[in-house]
């Protein structure tokens, strides 16, 4: 059992994965990922030839899971299972680009594809006036929008 486990690990340290959402106005995405509505979310313009982002694969939900097994199945196999989520979480809408023994780490992208900055309801001043400075000083100019608080939410 431990050389397997140190194999899975070796072979997960190989791996990259970036995730996004079909919806930016979902709240229960601000509050688990953008710091409970103080960050900000990033929405692009990617289509299925689009550099980096063409590369996303749909999230599948389901309420059985595949079973992960580094000693019986293919790394592509295993690197399948991590395109599954429990039904439970399906109101993400989520897409993964998984890279496995290339390219993970820090990705670039032609910045022309941000099509816009999400502010959270509750991000603070000094970081709204800082991502608007850092948007203003950009040559392609994504729009910056912020998302509208209700009653009590803040």
């Amino acid at each position: 059992m431990p050389n397997a486990e140190a194999y899975l690990r070796y072979e997960l340290n190989k791996l990259g994965v970036c995730c996004f959402s079909e919806d930016w106005s979902n709240i229960l995405m601000w509050s688990h990922y953008a710091a409970k509505h103080s960050g900000i979310c990033l929405r692009f313009r990617a289509k299925s030839d689009t550099p980096f982002f063409g590369r996303a694969q749909r999230v599948v939900y389901r309420t059985e899971y595949p079973v992960l097994n580094p000693l019986r199945h293919s790394v592509s196999k295993n690197v399948e299972t991590m395109l599954h989520k429990g039904k439970f979480w399906c109101c993400e809408k989520e897409w993964r680009i998984i890279e496995y023994n290339k390219d993970y780490g820090i990705q670039y992208f032609p910045l022309d594809l941000l099509d816009s900055v999400i502010l959270g309801m509750c991000i603070s001043e000094p970081h709204e006036q800082q991502v608007r400075s850092w948007v203003a000083q950009m040559k392609h100019k994504p729009s910056v929008v912020k998302v509208a608080p209700t009653e009590n939410s803040c």
